[in-house]
């Protein structure tokens, strides 16, 4: 691959700064959807209520997704021990 194609394909593959899904989340809503259909299928629930209901979980993880807090939010403080020579076990 050529440099600006492997930049471009970094880009595409969210390795830039775009949001990935997880995989619990993703696993979820396919359950959620599925478990949608197969009870509309047995009680004759319209698609549009289903296709709402779909829509409202994705909303709903958008919404969630806004009251992350930032990087600046987080603090982080690492404490260390006194010195330590290298390869030295801690007891």
């Amino acid at each position: 691959m050529t440099k600006p194609l492997k930049n471009w394909w970094g880009r595409l593959l969210f390795q830039d700064s775009g949001i990935v899904p997880s995989k619990r989340l993703l696993i979820g809503y396919a359950i959620f959807s599925i478990c949608l259909i197969v009870l509309g299928r047995v009680t004759d629930i319209a698609w549009s209520f289903i296709f709402l209901l779909n829509m409202s979980v994705i909303l709903a993880s958008f919404i969630d997704l806004f009251f992350i807090p930032r990087k600046r939010m987080i603090g982080m403080k690492r404490v260390l021990p006194g010195v330590r020579k290298r390869y030295q076990l801690q007891s």
